[in-house]
């Protein structure tokens, strides 16, 4: 005659509950995305104002050094 044991409740989940690791990675990926979206962002409002010149713009350092910065502390 066999016996019956019963199951580990460890290895067994409830069909609702997140993996917190896949939560995690899912959430550095999306969060490293965003990061790259702004860099890109970032670069293009730079090289805009850069291809403008100083001649039309009146804010040409600021946004220079504002833009430069936002990139600086982002890296």
């Amino acid at each position: 005659m066999t016996t019956i044991r019963p199951l580990e409740t460890a290895t067994m989940k409830p069909p609702n509950q997140l993996d917190p690791n896949s939560y995690a990675t899912k959430k550095t990926i999306a969060q490293g995305m965003l990061d790259i979206a702004l860099l890109t962002a970032n670069a293009s409002q730079l090289k805009q104002v850069l291809q403008m010149g100083k001649a039309n713009n009146n804010f040409y350092h600021l946004l220079v050094t504002l833009i430069s910065a936002s990139i600086v502390l982002q890296v």
